[in-house]
């Protein structure tokens, strides 16, 4: 149109081309300005009045091409092509003055009638602008992150950008004119799918996450922002639908919502999923009439296993432990880990207060098999504290709380056993709390002191030693149970430093015997795990007989079976001890959990015989074979034999025998301070002559 226009233009006047809604500029066949109306001279940034004359080339500097390029000979490049017969139609010039580009189209064309040519500059900068807009459009189409995808009023794919490709897994050969099937799983989500119609009628976007499946088949998150538009008034609405892979944002999300909830290392529910399950149990158990048991589990001598197999170890077990407790646990059962080796149950569906005792023995029972832990086998046992709900406490606080003092009465129980919650055993936690305040101080304040328990040989009732044994009396003159404070001396790192006491008390008093003409041959003391592992126990005692000149076999060292459960670690210190002549006593035998393979290997001489086995001899048939078996054992062996717990004539009769070698005990005489034990050993010796006559005469 533009083309025809510059052919008429020749036939107007200057008014008219003054009226022209495009700029003209009137050039001569050697391309001087002739004439320029208003718009011309704007366009240009000129201001040509006839009869001024203008070279078209003086506006080269102005004048660029599409891409940018300044046109150095503007006559050249578009007046001479038209000179020689070519019309030039619609090229795109940009004009540029004050740093602001104008865009037109240019018209040029040769007057017939009349020698100039004619060229019209038609304002294109809106749609230049329009199209450059567009540009920018397409390309964060293309190039955005996000996946954008539209459909039709049919809810048919138009269009999709390549984002949505990556994404998906689908192109649009694949989806072309087809149901999206994103979309197809937010119909499947009638609550959201009814959500997002609602806003959507309304005129309003809607947000929400969904998941879907890509062409693969594996399932992904989204998260879409679904809206309507219209391209004009009258055409139907289409959905534009814009939405980002959000899977691992998700699946984060979703590890650290269930860490917030979960163990990290058995992965059972932690502390607050259990409160929030016990809640529901509450809840259910009051629908059906029902009680709830809460139950704290924790695993005896755990620590010992983790300091000498390693961390790597213990956490082991725990898992393997988690799993057996698991494996007891009902359908509305909850079973929890706080930490350390403490786990809770929670039993939601509870008849009878017998069937939490039920269950904890179950507990026990898969818990003491054998656990294979690398190259050891391990035998692990463990305390139970059962609290009822509503008898012992309504919320899950109150319930741990009892619980728990539950589990404590069942490890001074000896362990490996359950005790209900009672009243009492707050109290006994509460004078725990004393005694740790207490405790500290009582080494300061010479309140431990040692007694000693006579021990007589079985041949013939001569004194061969006695056993230092620790007692405490506070300020007050209260007797406190080595029940009681010895364990708190181990959980408080105090029973190093105590136990060195006793071996420098001990030995100073064998000296003070032998002053006095009690020359006893040897005096026994105990020695627990802890001074084994975190004291240099061999180099401290070869230390204190020669700070005292006491000659090695006169002090024993009695070390508790159950400290020996399967640990080579203490094995070479033993061999030490023994092999500078210490004695060795294996206490407590018959309690413990080695194996015989492994009892072979210890390195003592004597093994005590624990006072439950004693008894109930005689009388008990099955309490006699079993002394009867064990004695032989250890004498098969090559250990000599000590009982203790014996309290009566009938007993020391029985275990002489069966070929006891010594004995201690009630009988023979109590644990009585040191000033008071050669009395003791004297009036023993004199009352209890006729039991050895008697024997010899028999």
């Amino acid at each position: 149109m533009l083309a025809q226009d510059s052919h008429q233009l020749s036939s107007l006047s200057e008014n008219d081309i003054e009226a022209l809604s495009h700029g003209v500029l009137i050039l001569s066949k050697d391309g001087m300005v002739q004439c320029a109306n208003t718009l011309a001279n704007d366009y240009l940034n000129i201001d040509f009045k006839p009869p001024e004359t203008l070279f078209i080339n003086s506006l080269a500097a102005s004048v660029l091409d599409i891409d940018g390029v300044v046109y150095q000979d503007w006559f050249a490049g578009i007046v001479l092509p038209i000179l020689k017969g070519d019309y030039i139609k619609d090229p795109l010039v940009g004009i540029k003055h004050d740093n602001l580009i104008r865009w037109f189209a240019v018209v040029a064309s040769e007057s017939k009638e009349s020698d100039f040519i004619v060229v019209s500059l038609k304002e294109l900068s809106k749609t230049m602008r329009h199209h450059q807009l567009l540009k920018y459009q397409s390309f964060v189409f293309l190039s955005t992150e996000e996946a954008v995808v539209i459909l039709d009023h049919e809810m048919k794919v138009v269009t999709m950008n390549p984002a949505f490709i990556r994404i998906t897994g689908y192109d649009e050969s694949d989806l072309e004119h087809q149901l999206l099937p994103i979309f197809l799983s937010l119909q499947e989500n009638e609550k959201l799918y009814g959500e997002m119609l609602a806003n959507l009628d309304r005129g309003e976007s809607w947000q929400g996450e969904i998941w879907d499946c890509r062409k693969s088949g594996d399932r992904y998150s989204a998260t879409l922002n679904v809206s309507k538009f219209t391209y004009a008034p009258d055409d139907e609405a289409c959905l534009l639908i814009i939405f980002s892979d959000s899977t691992e944002l998700k699946l984060a999300k979703e590890r650290l919502d269930f860490l917030a909830f979960h163990d990290t290392l058995t992965y059972l529910p932690n502390r607050n999923m259990c409160q929030i399950r016990y809640q529901h149990s509450l809840e259910r158990a009051a629908r059906k009439d029902r009680k709830v048991a809460l139950m704290s589990i924790d695993l005896d001598e755990f620590k010992y296993i983790n300091d000498t197999l390693g961390h790597g170890i213990g956490d082991y077990l725990l898992k393997q432990v988690a799993f057996c407790i698991q494996s007891i646990a009902g359908r509305y059962d909850i079973v929890g880990r706080l930490g350390g080796d403490e786990f809770i149950m929670i039993l939601g569906d509870l008849e009878r207060e017998e069937d939490a005792a039920e269950v904890a023995k179950k507990i026990s029972e898969v818990i003491a098999r054998p656990f294979i832990l690398g190259e050891h086998e391990r035998f692990v046992s463990v305390s139970i504290g059962i609290a009822i709900f509503p008898d012992d406490g309504v919320t899950f606080e109150e319930l741990l709380r009892c619980s728990n003092a539950a589990m404590y009465q069942a490890k001074k129980l000896g362990k490996n056993t359950f005790d209900f919650h009672k009243h009492e055993v707050s109290q006994q936690l509460h004078r725990r709390t004393q005694l740790e305040q207490k405790i500290r101080a009582a080494l300061d304040k010479n309140q431990f002191k040692l007694y000693f328990q006579p021990q007589v040989s079985l041949e013939n009732g001569e004194v061969l030693g006695a056993e230092a044994l620790l007692r405490w009396f506070d300020d007050d003159g209260e007797f406190i149970s080595p029940v009681e404070f010895v364990p708190l001396l181990e959980d408080l790192g105090l029973i190093v430093s105590v136990g060195r006491w006793v071996i420098d008390s001990a030995l100073e008093q064998l000296n003070a015997w032998a002053q006095q003409g009690f020359d006893l041959p040897r005096v026994a003391v105990n020695v627990s795990a802890i001074q084994l592992k975190k004291d240099d126990l061999f180099s401290y005692i070869c230390e204190a007989v020669e700070r005292f000149d006491v000659a090695p076999e006169k002090l024993e060292v009695e070390i508790t079976e159950s400290v020996f459960v399967d640990s080579d670690e203490f094995l070479s210190t033993l061999d030490s001890i023994q092999s500078k002549g210490f004695p060795l006593a294996l206490d407590d035998f018959g309690t413990g959990y080695s194996s015989l393979s492994y009892l072979m290997k210890l390195p003592f001489d004597k093994i005590k015989l624990d006072r439950s086995f004693v008894l109930n001899v005689p009388g008990d048939k099955q309490a006699e074979a079993m002394v009867h078996s064990l004695v032989a054992l250890a004498k098969t062996l090559g250990f000599e034999v000590i009982a203790e717990g014996v309290e009566d004539v009938e007993q020391l009769d029985f275990l002489m025998k069966h070929g006891c070698d010594e004995a201690q005990g009630y009988f023979i005489g109590r644990p009585v301070p040191a000033e008071e034990l050669p009395v003791l050993a004297q009036t023993f010796a004199e009352n209890a002559k006729w039991i050895w006559e008697r024997s010899r005469e028999q």
